[in-house]
């Protein structure tokens, strides 16, 4: 049964969601507060679970022509970069779970989920849209924007990141705690670098036994 979907937030998890939804006849729309879709961040690491989803939705092609698929993840003791522990992927992922294990930029992978969700459904995302709170009835959830304006529908799904609203009016302010944790990521364009530079690996460096540097995908 065909049902109407509010789906606020169109970020990764977002769009995919519509995706899948719109791909098994649902009436979508995803409502984000930015005036163009876009991502920011770094790399991301999708391992079989997240690909079949996404091969599921016909995007393996695309996924190939700017994705990388890591031959292996790599443990190395920071000091001296000697290598302690080595996890398969690769090919190898692929024949034990059915799926490919992928690295791309964040970016990528929000323009691949941006252009499918399109092709379903040119109208279906919605710009220049703050969620503020939603109501509820036994039959129907209408959520309401900054703008005023509001949608209703019969399925209301939050993906509206870190800051949700609707999470917060779900289950109440969520407050941030520092972990004393920091990291510090920088991202280079392969064109700049040498052909040939660097195993296709994703690296680890362990510091202490209980904790390790940032991960760093090559």
């Amino acid at each position: 049964m065909s049902r109407d979907i509010i789906i606020v937030g169109a970020g990764i998890g977002g769009l995919t969601a519509a995706a899948v939804l719109l791909q098994r006849g649902h009436r979508v729309r995803v409502y984000e507060q930015a005036p163009a879709l876009g991502e920011i961040g770094a790399g991301i690491q999708i391992s079989a679970n997240a690909s079949r989803v996404l091969h599921g939705l016909g995007l393996e092609e695309a996924l190939m022509r700017t994705a990388v698929t890591p031959l292996a993840q790599h443990f190395r003791l920071y000091s001296s970069g000697d290598l302690v522990q080595e996890i398969p992927l690769g090919a190898a992922h692929e024949r034990s779970h059915g799926a490919k294990y992928y690295h791309l930029h964040r970016a990528d992978l929000h323009a691949v989920l941006a252009a499918k969700v399109r092709e379903l459904d040119p109208d279906a995302v919605v710009l220049r849209a703050a969620a503020e709170r939603f109501r509820e009835t036994r039959d129907s959830v209408t959520v309401e924007f900054a703008n005023g304006a509001t949608a209703s529908g019969e399925v209301l799904i939050g993906a509206d990141g870190i800051k949700s609203a609707i999470r917060a009016q779900i289950l109440g302010p969520t407050k941030a705690e520092f972990t004393g944790y920091v990291s510090w990521r920088a991202v280079v364009p392969s064109s700049r670098l040498p052909a040939d530079y660097m195993e296709r690996v994703s690296t680890n460096c362990a510091v202490t036994p209980a904790s390790s540097c940032a991960n760093d995908s090559k």
